[in-house]
């Protein structure tokens, strides 16, 4: 069985989203604060901005800034399930805080592979907009 290749490969760092973990910050739980699950694994990354969420015949197609591709017998030898809602926290060496995985396909149904070879994540940046004050003197964001 000859697994397919990526093309230039780089080592990710995924945060994985774990619902059922519920930090304190002293008594008070704090919303939407993530587990310390930390995964490294090997993936083809790729930039590319989607347009806004649109109404397909299936359902709304969420917006994406690029996409991640990983071999899933590497997520099976590492024991992981990556999947939406989880973080990329690194992509190669550069440092991320708000790249969210927001769509998950399966891809890569080769004969000897039984099922899906690679499945492809959709992330998004949610950093937040940045508010800059233009030539004309109003507001405008980037």
């Amino acid at each position: 069985m000859v697994l397919p290749l990526l093309i230039h490969p780089i080592n990710i760092t995924i945060e994985l989203h774990d619902p059922d973990v519920q930090v304190f910050h002293g008594r008070e739980p704090m919303h939407g604060a993530r587990s310390s699950s930390l995964i490294t694994i090997e993936a083809q990354a790729k930039w590319t901005r989607q347009e806004d969420q649109n109404m397909e015949d299936g359902g709304v197609r969420p917006a994406s800034d690029g996409y991640i591709l990983i071999r899933k017998k590497d997520m099976d030898n590492a024991g992981v399930a990556v999947d939406v809602d989880d973080k990329i926290t690194t992509l190669g060496h550069d440092e991320y805080e708000n790249l969210f995985i927001v769509k998950k396909t399966p891809m890569g149904h080769y004969p000897d592979q039984d099922g899906s070879s690679l499945i492809k994540f959709h992330f998004e940046d949610r950093s937040p907009t940045v508010t800059v004050k233009s030539e004309h003197g109003g507001a405008t964001l980037e």
